[in-house]
């Protein structure tokens, strides 16, 4: 009796995990499903984040194929439409693109089983935008037109002596952009007017200063500079012959009239 109770109570327990292993293979057997239809995608340069993809292309691309960008194998279709039930099919696969955001689904169908996972896709085309440069006096003096994450490009040949334009030019383009001329840093203590070609320094602001600095790219000094008694240093930062090369009006325009020595 206690040896058929036995074999009783391990055929009871067989039976309980046969089923659960039965179990555990449908199971199993649906996730690798799953997986495999996602192994079998591929969504070439697409960013995705779960069921959401995003991609950016150039400004001169105005229409989009997803029959090139979306790969998959036999076992599964592609159907893009234009809304996330599926009712607006584009049969041809190529969209139009708008500049900026352009959201499409992409809607795979399994061929082995009822599984249609759908997928959120965002095509972004770059605008096109102004670059607009200012001389000191807000006159506008030239215009570029960047894509979008682009580099503006300075416009060296159009800055007098003297300025810059206030910007930097390792930075992405990211709107409409307004860059200003400014007067640099050595120059603020000046009374001067300038070129492309040519600095002409007509007086300094600070007539008691000890010290100034005279740039290279300065031509011409006048007497403006008269008065300038106080000063113990003139720094120049360019050679010798760019100081020989430099245009005074008279003696006492030339500030080593009160230093004697640069």
């Amino acid at each position: 009796m206690k040896r058929a109770f036995i074999t009783f109570a391990l055929a009871l327990i067989c039976a309980f995990l046969l089923i659960s292993c039965g179990e555990s293979g449908e199971k199993s057997s649906e996730i690798n499903g799953n997986n495999s239809l996602t192994e079998n995608l591929d969504f070439g340069d697409f960013t995705m984040n779960g069921t959401d993809g995003y991609i950016e292309v150039e400004n001169s691309i105005a229409v989009f194929s997803f029959a090139d960008a979306v790969k998959l194998d036999d076992s599964s279709s592609l159907i893009v439409s234009k809304d996330e039930n599926g009712s607006e099919i584009i049969k041809t696969q190529i969209v139009p693109l708008a500049v900026g955001d352009n959201v499409f689904y992409v809607i795979i169908k399994s061929h082995k089983d009822d599984k249609v996972p759908t997928y959120k896709m965002t095509v972004h085309r770059r605008p096109i935008y102004s670059v607009s440069f200012y001389s000191f006096d807000g006159t506008l003096v030239k215009s570029q037109q960047v894509e979008e994450k682009s580099l503006a490009i300075e416009p060296t040949t159009i800055i007098p002596r003297g300025y810059y334009f206030d910007y930097d030019f390792n930075q992405p383009i990211l709107s409409d952009t307004e860059i200003k001329m400014k007067i640099k840093e050595e120059m603020e203590n000046f009374y001067f007017s300038s070129t492309v070609d040519s600095c002409i320094i007509a007086g300094i602001k600070d007539k008691p200063t000890t010290q100034i600095t005279i740039p290279d790219y300065v031509t011409e000094i006048r007497s403006g500079m008269e008065g300038c008694r106080g000063l113990t240093s003139v720094n120049y930062t360019g050679d010798i012959a760019g100081w020989c090369g430099i245009i005074f009006e008279n003696f006492y325009a030339n500030p080593l009239a009160y230093v004697h020595n640069l």
